[in-house]
């Protein structure tokens, strides 16, 4: 007797009342730690560290304001074709989204700040962003006899009747020589976004559709901003939709925000499901189900409580994928108690109290749940040695929940059975006997290990002989979003309107200098050119050199026309405007212009480019915006076709870094790059933490018992 009640695994029985009081104390500790827990807002957590794509997604998330964009898109109905109620419902939802909080700019069209840059910065210094090319045709349109053609032209055209007479003869008078028409096309060729006819608004290749951006005041990293940020423009789509129009909501918020909802539900969902078939499978296998699973379950419960309330000792934060581990411990604690519960009531059944009934299946099986628990921790300390932040939490959360499963079983089951007495009411019998299945296994026990050999021998057969890759990982990159996901299919769809791909991935650029960062930049263009980068299906790209000319370029063109030629330019213009009907003082403000620009002004430089925010916020990171960061930008890169596919994402992938593989500062990041990087960290990871788990098991077990 003295032996069996002696001990710390008895003082639960002997002191019931007492070991209550003290795992509902440490219960309340835990559950007031756990509140002031919060979901980790940031997308940083889910990747790996130590990868430099992973790093500079994370400086693109954070810090450029392009990545977050919330983007919608407006289509008429089929029956309308007025562009007018596209351009009038983006005027009301950008006056009804003013003063929010949450909003920094609402932008549908062409702003004023960018107009006002390509005519006051790229107009005058045109001559350092024409291709050799289009510079030689321009050059050759200077020529005395083609600056007679092109007069001859303009007074034709003028004096051709109709109603737009007035307004060509504004426009020639500001461009004669319409040498406009090259820099324009150079332009075009790098927007990122093509739209139709000359119009300032972002429509839609076929005129029915118009994006609209809508830029918030936080970064994407902020999952609980872009809930709200979606929550809120959602709201207002609808609520200003009077024209019965098609709303598509997407971008980079708006995914957030659905992959957080998906995550929430989930967590819920999976939890509650837990419990529910834990107990259907008590109703199936017991009698008195009921009773028996909540002997089982409670205790549990407060040792994965007890779990997170240490974790929340450790951060106040908590990543999405060890939230959802709760379901896990559950199914995997419960092991516990229904091993102890069996033991005990064999016991009772022999004449024991309950006092030492519980004493002596503490002592006989706490050796067997000891073991059990730590080959489960062992288990995800495999997991914890990933490089993924989440990862390691949910491997955090795992262990210590297991640790407080077991803990619980030993201290809150023995209290709660010694209070609810001995006898059969408080059993449960097997509603299946599984003696007798039991006894064949045993009586063929040498027959049943060899067939089992053979299974297995085949089954390494298969796997050793069976041609291709081993395991091939999934290669559609969609499946790592929750679905449905109307975001993610309005992204496929914007894509398509507006004429790109929805598979663009980012090229994050840094240097020591503003203009070692232009020099970056063009670098980086030039070596994407490349007929190998080509042929892997990228087809432009969207950064600096879309908006500053290459100083290699300035270089050349600086002193492309002598002081002699620029005179004798002028010279001929003037000639040529003597010899026609136009006034030649009318065309003094054009000389002045010619003048300058084949003078060689200065060349646009960032610093030219910061006051035009909205244009600069497109590529300019906001610490450089804002003046404390003057070396970083981002490149877009665009595709012929989506990257979804691994086999196309690998194959562009892989050519992109090849291409960039010796310059630095230049580092190629995307959600699609970060995947294919974890996919061949697992792949190279996987068989080693097999083994590795497998060992430690082996050897524990070889010394626990």
């Amino acid at each position: 007797m003295n032996s069996a009640n002696g001990g710390l695994t008895s003082w639960p029985a002997r002191h019931p009342w007492q070991a209550i009081l003290i795992a509902a104390l440490a219960a309340i500790a835990s559950i007031l730690g756990i509140l002031h827990m919060s979901a980790d807002a940031s997308v940083q957590s889910m990747f790996p560290r130590g990868d430099p794509a992973a790093a500079a997604m994370g400086r693109v998330l954070n810090e450029f304001s392009a990545a977050d964009d919330l983007l919608v898109l407006v289509t008429l109905p089929e029956n309308q074709n007025d562009t007018a109620l596209l351009s009038s419902y983006a005027t009301r939802l950008s006056a009804a989204l003013h003063d929010s909080p949450l909003i920094d700019a609402v932008v549908y069209r062409t702003d004023a700040q960018s107009r006002e840059f390509f005519a006051k910065v790229v107009a005058p210094a045109a001559i350092y962003y024409l291709s050799d090319t289009d510079f030689q045709a321009a050059r050759h349109r200077l020529t005395k006899p083609e600056m007679v053609k092109q007069i001859h032209q303009n007074e034709a055209m003028i004096a051709a009747p109709g109603p737009a007479a007035g307004a060509l003869s504004a426009a020639l008078l500001r461009d004669p020589l319409r040498l406009h028409e090259f820099l324009a096309a150079e332009l075009n060729a790098k927007r990122p976004v093509k739209t139709v006819g000359n119009s300032d608004l972002f429509l839609s290749t076929d005129g029915r559709s118009l994006l609209i951006r809508v830029i918030g005041k936080k970064s994407l990293g902020d999952l609980d901003f872009a809930n709200q940020l979606t929550d809120s423009v959602q709201h207002q789509t609808e609520k200003l939709n009077t024209d019965h129009l098609q709303i598509d909501i997407s971008g980079g918020y708006a995914i957030a925000a659905a992959s957080q909802r998906s995550i929430r539900h989930d967590m819920i969902v999976s939890v509650f499901s837990s419990i529910i078939f834990l107990q259907s499978l008590f109703i199936l296998a017991y009698h008195r189900p009921i009773r028996y699973f909540l002997l089982a379950f409670i205790p549990v419960a407060l040792g994965i409580i007890y779990g997170m309330g240490i974790r929340s000792l450790i951060s106040s934060t908590i990543s999405p994928a060890a939230a959802v581990v709760g379901a896990v411990l559950a199914g995997l604690g419960i092991d516990y108690t229904v091993l102890y519960l069996p033991h005990y009531h064999l016991a009772i059944k022999q004449g024991q109290s309950p006092i030492i009934a519980v004493a002596q299946t503490t002592r006989a099986l706490g050796s067997t749940l000891l073991a059990a628990c730590i080959t489960s921790i062992i288990g995800f300390l495999a997991v914890g040695w990933s490089s993924v932040p989440a990862l390691r939490d949910f491997a955090l959360v795992g262990s210590l929940g297991l640790a407080g499963a077991l803990l619980a079983a030993v201290w809150v089951l023995p209290a709660m059975l010694v209070l609810l007495g001995s006898g059969e009411k408080s059993s449960a019998r097997p509603r299946v006997n599984l003696t007798p299945l039991l006894a064949w296994i045993a009586s063929r026990r040498r027959w049943i290990i060899a067939c089992m050999c053979l299974t297995t021998c085949a089954c390494l057969a298969v796997i050793a002989f069976i041609p291709g890759e081993l395991f091939p990982l999934e290669s559609d990159l969609t499946v790592m979003h929750p679905r449905p996901n109307p975001p993610l299919d309005a992204e496929a769809k914007i894509a398509k309107k507006m004429g790109t791909d929805p598979g663009s991935l980012a090229i994050y650029l840094h240097a020591s200098s503003s203009e070692e960062l232009v020099r970056l930049a063009y670098q980086t263009e030039h070596r994407l050119d490349e007929k190998t980068v080509r042929q892997a299906g990228v087809i432009g790209t969207y950064g600096l050199g879309a908006l500053l000319p290459d100083p290699k370029i300035v270089a050349q063109r600086r002193n492309a026309f002598t002081p002699a030629e620029i005179e004798t330019i002028i010279a001929d213009f003037k000639q040529a405007i003597a010899d026609s009907s136009f006034s030649e003082s009318a065309y003094e403000p054009y000389i002045q212009f010619l003048r300058k620009t084949l003078s060689g002004p200065p060349a646009p430089t960032i610093t030219d480019l910061l006051p035009y925010r909205r244009l600069a916020e497109t590529i300019l990171s906001r610490d450089e915006l804002n003046g404390s960061r003057p070396a970083e930008s981002m490149m877009l890169v665009f595709f012929d076709s989506s990257l979804d596919d691994r086999a196309s994402r690998v194959r562009a992938v892989e050519a992109v870094r090849q291409a960039l593989a010796d310059l630095p500062g230049a580092t190629l990041t995307g959600l699609g790059i970060i995947s294919l990087d974890t996919e061949q960290a697992i792949q190279h990871d996987l068989p080693r933490l097999l083994m590795a788990t497998s060992g430690l098991v082996a050897v524990y077990l070889l010394l626990h018992f």
